[in-house]
C-alpha cells in the first residue's frame, strides 16, 4: 500500500467513524479490526462513580492483524449535586489487556466555594484525554477507568461518556 492510498484510506475510515457518531442516538459498542466505540449522546444516561472503588466505563475490542499504534480518546461531564464528600478528584485512566493502569487525566469536582461564589446549582466540569498504546497483531482489550482519588463523595455523576480506540499501523 502506498502512502497515499494508506492516508486516503484512513480518511475514509475517519469519515465513516464520523458518519456513524453523528448519526448515533444510543450507547454503541463495535469489535473492529480497526477502530471501537462507545457513544452515549443521551443525558439520561448517567453512571454514578463512588468513593468506594474504580469504575470501568468502557471496554473495546480490537482484533490487529498488524503491529499498531492503538489511540484511546474520551470525553465526559462530570457532575456534584451535593457536596456531602467533596472537593473530590476524579481521575480516569486506561489499561491494555488489563495491564497497568495508565492515568490520563484527573479533575477537580464538587468544591462548595465554587459553588457559593458562582450559584450553581451543581459543580460541572469535563474529564477528557487521549493516549497511545503499541500494539502486537492479535485480539486487545482497551479499557477506560474512572477512580474518586481524593474525596468520600457516593454521587460523583459522570455524563455523556464517550470511548473511542483507533488502530494506527506501524
Amino acid at each position: 500500500m502506498t502512502a497515499l492510498s494508506s492516508r486516503s484510506h484512513n480518511r475514509l475510515l475517519w469519515a465513516g467513524i464520523m458518519g456513524l457518531l453523528l448519526t448515533s442516538s444510543n450507547a454503541i459498542a463495535v469489535d473492529s479490526k480497526t477502530s471501537a466505540f462507545l457513544n452515549t449522546p443521551q443525558w439520561s444516561e448517567v453512571r454514578i462513580l463512588s468513593a468506594k472503588g474504580p469504575l470501568i466505563i468502557a471496554a473495546l475490542d480490537l482484533n490487529l492483524e498488524q503491529p499498531s499504534n492503538v489511540l484511546v480518546q474520551f470525553t465526559s461531564e462530570l457532575v456534584v449535586e451535593q457536596t456531602d464528600g467533596c472537593p473530590c478528584v476524579v481521575s480516569a485512566s486506561a489499561s491494555m489487556d488489563k495491564g497497568e493502569e495508565r492515568m490520563v487525566k484527573s479533575a477537580d469536582v464538587g468544591s462548595k466555594a465554587l459553588r457559593q461564589i458562582d450559584a450553581f446549582d451543581h459543580d460541572r466540569v469535563s474529564l477528557d484525554g487521549s493516549t497511545v498504546f503499541q500494539a502486537a497483531p492479535g485480539k486487545h482489550t482497551f479499557q477506560v477507568t474512572f477512580l474518586e482519588q481524593q474525596g468520600k463523595s457516593d454521587e460523583v455523576l459522570i455524563h455523556l461518556p464517550n470511548i473511542q480506540v483507533m488502530a494506527l499501523p506501524q
